[in-house]
């Protein structure tokens, strides 16, 4: 159940990511939106199911996980093109060669958030970790 680590390490992200934004300081975050690759060997339904219980204490706690799911694509070396391929098929659709670069869909990346427009108030502030 990795994606529970996953759902951590987003948060922390964001965390780090509002740190740098002094202007964002007590703000809650309302949406986060992540990207599942199709390699990334993350399950999109359980990483939304188990980021409400690793959410409490921080700005994310109550807030949406918006998933988008990235198909592997490759870059092939011989003619040059890039497709999205299925998870078993890492070969050049194109010219059916096996030298082939994955260039998207490995990992799993915060790729933006959407703040709360209200600050957090002392009680709850004092609360977050």
């Amino acid at each position: 159940m990795h994606e529970l680590s996953l759902c951590r390490s987003l948060i922390a992200t964001m965390e780090r990511q509002l740190a740098s934004m002094p202007e964002h300081a007590g703000r809650r975050v309302r949406v986060l939106k992540v990207n599942v690759g199709a390699l990334s060997g993350c399950e999109p339904d359980l990483l939304a199911h188990l980021f409400p219980h690793a959410s409490p204490g921080t700005r994310a706690e109550g807030a949406e996980l918006e998933i988008e799911f990235q198909p592997a694509v490759v870059a092939c070396d011989d003619c040059g093109c890039r497709h999205a391929v299925g998870a078993n098929q890492l070969c050049c659709p194109a010219c059916g060669s096996p030298r082939v670069a994955l260039v998207a869909g490995d990992g799993v990346f915060l790729t933006g958030m959407s703040l709360c427009a209200d600050p957090l108030n002392a009680t709850e502030l004092a609360h977050v970790q």
